[in-house]
This record gives C-alpha cells, structure tokens and sequence, in this order.
C-alpha cells in the first residue's frame, strides 16, 4: 500500500515539474507607437501632417504588415501594404520622411534608429532558448534523481522495519 502511494507521489511530482517547466508563449506584441520601416530604419509616424506641395517624389512603400510580430523589410504594425512613401522638400530621408495616410494626405515619420531585422532577432531569441532549454533539462533531471533516491530511501526504510 505504503509503496503503491509512493509511486503515485513519484508521479505527480514529476508531472508538475514538466508542467511548470515550460512556460507558455506570448502571442501578441504591444507596440508603443505607430511605425514604418524604411531602408533598415524606424521611422515613428507622428500627428503632425504634411502639406503636399512639400510632398517630394515616392522613395519606397509598406511591403509587410502585422501588428502581432515584427517582420523584416519596409514593415509597419499601423499601415497597410502598399502605403507609400515621399520624401520631404528640404529634409534629408535619414532625418524625416512622409507617409500618405490618405489620397492627398501626408504624416510626418521621424526616424528612430536602425530596426533589428525579424532575422537577427530570432536567431539571438533561439540561442537563448537553447542556453535555457540545457538548464532546465539539467535542473528538472537533478530534481528528480533526488526525489527518487528519497523515495527509495523511504521505501528501503520501510521494508527493513517489517
């Protein structure tokens, strides 16, 4: 009986030492602002419009949209594939660019800084789960190896007292 009740313990333990090793994974990204991405750089788009006489020539266009994860080329988490990009009169395109909300409307989008490509990003996310994965493995294997020389103490103990 005593035995029968330590194999069920056994059991669950290391049940819940599986389940509470891998944690679930997020699945939406919360963005902060609105953003394109326009030649390896983000450009946070502002409220601030732009005239179209000072709408220069098109430069570019959204080519990927989502806003759940980050995707690589001129990617956008607000605008549609498609939505097209103009240079400023006057600005240089590594300061400040366009971005056509409407036929004939125009909102300023300031860049930010250089934009890490979903490739870049996921590689150095696999390397850390992998650095993550070997140490679980060796926690979760040395927690159980304890917990059944325990029980095989407890067990070897009871059967001497019989």
């Amino acid at each position: 009986m005593k035995t029968s009740r330590c194999i069920y313990s056994l059991l669950v333990f290391i049940i819940m030492l599986v389940a509470l090793s891998y944690p679930g994974k997020a699945s939406a990204t919360s963005w902060a602002y609105s953003f394109v991405v326009y030649e390896g750089y983000i450009y946070v788009v502002s409220e601030e419009s732009v005239g179209e006489e000072e709408v220069e020539k098109e430069i570019g266009s959204v080519t990927q949209y989502s806003d759940m994860e980050s995707l690589p080329g001129n990617f956008s988490n607000a605008y549609p594939v498609g939505t097209k990009y103009y240079s400023i009169k006057g600005v240089n395109t590594e300061d400040m660019i366009a971005v056509e909300e409407s036929e004939g409307q125009y909102l300023k989008a300031e860049r930010d800084g250089k934009y890490a490509s979903t490739i870049e990003v996921e590689s150095s996310a696999v390397e850390e789960m992998k650095r993550v994965d070997v140490s679980l493995i060796l926690i979760f294997s040395l927690g159980v190896l304890v917990f059944a020389g325990v029980i095989l103490l407890i067990m070897i103990k009871g059967r001497r007292r019989e």
